[in-house]
């Protein structure tokens, strides 16, 4: 058995249980208009600390202490906002607490797996460490990354659907009630979240730009200036939003089109980026005496790193060129 086989072995159940653990542990955000309710008023709510006395077990005051702590110190730092924005970007239902405190123990324990697997090997547990660290947090970038991309997609076909509720004698908000009911996925829970903020006192308008701020959409924003000039200077609402319609039915198609010319390019650079790690666990298995000589000497370590470097640098660079805005 070759002396590499066994750690590699290690380092790819000790990745894969953290990203089952991840997928298991953060739940999908539901469309249920009840708990998108009860999750905007959680926000003004304060918390009792007298409410947590009449906890049960130890486990549930230890999580709940925590929680509120993470809960204050994300607050003080001023990430409280931007970890729930990405959370509810990427439609879970986790609060940013919940997640960090999530983070912490995925971290922890793939540190414990790696140092126990590889008999107590404090490079191992830095690598279980940051693997652990990282997976939770790349699962909420795929998720949201996703999620927007539907919300995009969708969203001609949502303003033409509501243009046609506007025709038929609707006010905004009940085409946008309208709309909301027959959709799915991202876009439902959007307008039911927009719904419901205009309920509680915030302008459509002003509902729509927030909405465009969290899933980062350009044309959502468009989308909201169009609607602001109307209210100023008067026009058909129907018309205008039906015209918007088929210019984002145009951007997306483009898009679509832009995306098809360039996935020989992507596909290159996934390549390009896989062949060196390819080729050195191949290495690394199969003549590990060559490759011994990038752990345990200086030189070896610095090539080792400026190679990862450069790759990173390279990475970033052949991705700028790949991705075309539209």
């Amino acid at each position: 058995m070759h002396p590499y086989l066994l750690p590699f072995s290690i380092i790819a159940v000790v990745v894969a249980l953290c990203v089952i653990l991840a997928v298991l542990l953060i739940p999908q955000k539901t469309p249920d208009r009840t708990a998108a309710l009860r999750e905007m008023i959680d926000q003004y709510r304060v918390n009792d600390p007298s409410a947590n006395e009449s906890a049960d077990s130890v486990m549930t005051r230890l999580r709940v202490s925590g929680a509120a702590h993470t809960a204050t110190m994300l607050e003080k730092r001023g990430w409280n906002d931007r970890l729930r924005a990405g959370l509810t970007s990427a439609g879970m239902s986790l609060k940013p607490e919940e997640f960090v405190l999530l983070t912490v123990a995925t971290a922890l324990g793939g540190a414990i797996g790696l140092f126990l697997l590889l008999r107590a090997s404090l490079p191992g547990a830095m690598l279980g460490l940051v693997i652990g660290a990282a997976v939770p947090i790349l699962v909420m970038r795929v998720k949201a990354s996703k999620r927007e991309a539907q919300f995009v997609y969708e969203l001609p076909d949502a303003l033409g659907a509501i243009a046609s509720s506007l025709s038929s004698g609707a006010s905004l908000a009940q085409a946008f009630d309208a709309v909301a009911s027959e959709s799915s996925g991202a876009m439902q829970e959007e307008l039911q979240r927009v719904i419901i903020q205009n309920r509680l006192g915030t302008s459509v308008p002003d509902a729509l730009q927030e909405t465009a701020d969290r899933m980062n959409c350009v044309d959502l924003q468009m989308v909201v200036m169009a609607i602001r000039l109307q209210s100023s200077v008067g026009g058909n609402l129907s018309t205008l939003l039906k015209t918007v319609a088929t210019t984002l039915r145009e951007r997306v198609k483009m898009a679509r089109h832009v995306r098809a010319l360039s996935a020989e390019g992507r596909m290159s650079l996934w390549v390009l980026m896989a062949l060196p790690v390819v080729v050195g666990a191949f290495s690394a298995l199969t003549r590990p005496e060559y490759f011994q000589i990038f752990l345990t000497t200086v030189p070896g370590m610095m090539m080792l790193i400026i190679g990862s470097v450069m790759m990173l640098l390279g990475y970033l660079w052949a991705r700028a060129i790949v991705n075309v805005e539209i």
